[in-house]
């Protein structure tokens, strides 16, 4: 990637082979690399996108009947090569795959699993969540949604969004702050509907499972905070929603918390204010193969059971729901969605700012509406929604009244 007619082979027999001028000719550089199994299937061969001269190789060798790690690393093009097993052991690696915005970070597929480096391969720990334990033959990372793609043999297609808490991981540990924010994705105010017929469920069993519809925002903690709340304001500092961190994200470690991309909700009336965030159950992130859309409710005597959910062991950060583009569109007394744009995302501990990171919200490119037609929905919507707080204020306020009266009446 950085540096043109540089090739790499690896062969199934257990050849390593560079050219640098665009394979007129070649160079066999499988001595080079320090206790290479001879006749090791060579796995895989990944040049380095961020440095001409760095180079990563990983070799299967067992149908040797030789079930050791064997991974490599050059840093001067080819002329030198070191081991980066380091502490990982007797773990037969099918893949390698660079980070794409983190130099030091390494993935490698193995026939039990993801191993995962945030040290350029100085050491190894293995990346669980709900992966089950499967050989991975394939790693690749969408470069545009930053997602990592896995290849399983025999457990499907798995997808791990929002990369950002491993690329930043180190970054995270090393800030003096005790709560760090991770770089916000852009969040999409996605038009959602479902046309399957739901009273037949066999068709919709091995569907994959969508993303979150809420915005995702990842944080870290080195140790439990006092009052965590996540405050979003807008381009010109003005405050749009504030979410209070749920007491089981507020532990150390790498967190999560979703916004729905609307304004603050409207109290129940009679009841105080909420702030109507939403908090993952998967702290950290968690990887997705499949969701079906078979209900919560419990038996029926006499009604057979819903089908259970499509995938395996499916995890959605942010507890599903996110609704559609409508003026309460989330259901209840949701607010309206935001309007597209620029917003900054604070972490609060205490009611001091802990870390700021910037945020997009954009709109779902299917729904047609210009600039001027989308301002004046969000006005009218806002208007509406001003007009609803109105009124369960007034509602609570009649509701308190009526008790005060009860209860004289009860003196009387």
């Amino acid at each position: 990637p950085k540096r043109a007619g540089v090739l790499f082979t690896g062969t199934d027999d257990g050849v390593v082979s560079m050219s640098r001028d665009a394979g007129k000719t070649w160079t066999n550089v499988t001595d080079r690399l320090p206790g290479f199994p001879r006749g090791g299937w060579v796995s895989e061969v990944v040049p380095s996108r961020f440095d001409a001269g760095v180079a990563y190789v990983t070799v299967d060798a067992h149908r040797l009947n030789d079930y050791k790690t064997y991974i490599w690393a050059t840093t001067d093009s080819g002329q030198t090569f070191r081991s980066l097993n380091n502490n990982l052991r007797d773990e037969v690696v099918k893949t390698l795959t660079e980070d794409t915005k983190n130099a030091n970070v390494l993935y490698v597929g193995t026939e039990t699993g993801i191993f995962v480096s945030i040290d350029k391969g100085a050491s190894w720990k293995r990346l669980k969540a709900n992966l089950p334990t499967v050989r991975v033959d394939e790693i690749t990372i969408h470069p545009r949604d930053n997602a990592m793609i896995v290849a399983t043999h025999g457990r499907s297609v798995w997808i791990l969004d929002h990369l950002e808490p491993i690329q930043e991981y180190a970054a995270a540990q090393a800030a003096g702050s005790g709560a760090t924010l991770f770089s916000v994705p852009a969040g999409m105010q996605w038009r959602t509907w479902d046309n399957q017929n739901d009273e037949f469920w066999g068709h919709q069993f091995f569907v994959g499972e969508n993303p979150p519809t809420d915005a995702v925002i990842q944080f870290h903690l080195k140790q439990k905070a006092g009052d965590l709340k996540v405050r979003i304001t807008d381009g010109t500092g003005k405050e749009v929603r504030l979410l209070t961190v749920p007491a089981a994200r507020n532990a150390p470690g790498i967190q999560t918390i979703c916004w729905d991309m609307r304004v603050e909700p409207i109290p129940a009336a009679g009841a105080g204010a909420g702030d109507g965030g939403r908090g993952g159950p998967a702290g950290g992130g968690a990887g997705r193969a499949g969701r079906g859309g078979a209900g919560g409710r419990g038996p029926v005597p006499g009604v057979p059971a819903p089908m259970p959910d499509s995938g395996s062991q499916p995890s959605d950060p942010c507890g599903g729901g996110g609704g559609g583009l409508g003026f309460g569109g989330g259901g209840g007394n949701a607010g309206p969605w935001v309007m597209p744009g620029s917003y900054s995302v604070s972490l609060m501990v205490d009611g001091k700012v802990a870390d700021t990171k910037p945020m997009r919200v954009t709109l779902d490119p299917a729904y047609q509406m210009s600039d001027a037609q989308r301002r004046r929905y969000y006005d009218t919507a806002i208007d509406l929604h001003e007009m609803q707080r109105r009124g369960a204020e007034m509602t609570t306020a009649l509701n308190q009244l009526y008790t005060q009266m009860n209860d004289l009446k009860g003196k009387i």
